[in-house]
């Protein structure tokens, strides 16, 4: 193993992961009920089935041409913190939905405003990981929301795997060709 590769590793052995098994929790229209996000490399299993459609579009420029999420979503929140080196203001959210479920991921500003949204992700298809970085366009002290939901009428709810994570830097302090 190289000393490159042995340095990644070290630098993920400085984190642990928080590991959480989510059991679905109606919310409330006011927004009570909503789980916080609090930290790096947790890991939520959850579904859709059975929630309700809180937001039906997505209005901003920053999330232009996703337009209609019909499907009922799941909604997660978290503070933007600056200098919080266990939740960061650059986090990455990575979603493996269950075959057949083709989700859509975005966060808003503005609980189930859709006019709000500030990145939003559709790449795959049903059964697709997708991956969520949010960072430039958070604004440290601010609450916003994690939506998981659906725009595919024929694949509009499932289970899904969530894990919150973030890059982590890493300084190259040496390199030698062997």
């Amino acid at each position: 193993m190289s000393r490159f590769s042995l340095s990644i590793l070290a630098a993920f052995a400085g984190f642990s992961p928080v590991t959480s098994i989510a059991a679905n929790s109606l919310r409330s229209p006011d927004g009570s009920g909503i789980p916080e996000l609090t930290a790096l490399f947790q890991t939520i299993d959850a579904s859709t089935v059975g929630q309700s459609d809180f937001v039906s579009t997505l209005a901003s420029a920053a999330c232009s041409g996703f337009s209609a999420v019909q499907g009922p979503d799941v909604v997660y929140t978290w503070l933007a913190q600056t200098g919080n080196t266990s939740f960061p203001l650059h986090l990455d959210f990575y979603v493996t939905p269950q075959p057949g479920y083709d989700l859509i991921v975005y966060a808003l500003s503005g609980l189930d405003d859709g006019a709000t949204c500030v990145a939003a992700v559709d790449l795959g298809g049903a059964g697709v990981m997708e991956m969520l970085h949010v960072d430039e366009q958070l604004i440290p002290g601010h609450r916003y929301y994690l939506y998981i939901d659906s725009r595919n009428s024929s694949a509009i709810e499932g289970d899904f795997h969530l894990l919150v994570s973030t890059f982590i830097p890493v300084e190259l302090q040496s390199f030698t060709i062997e």
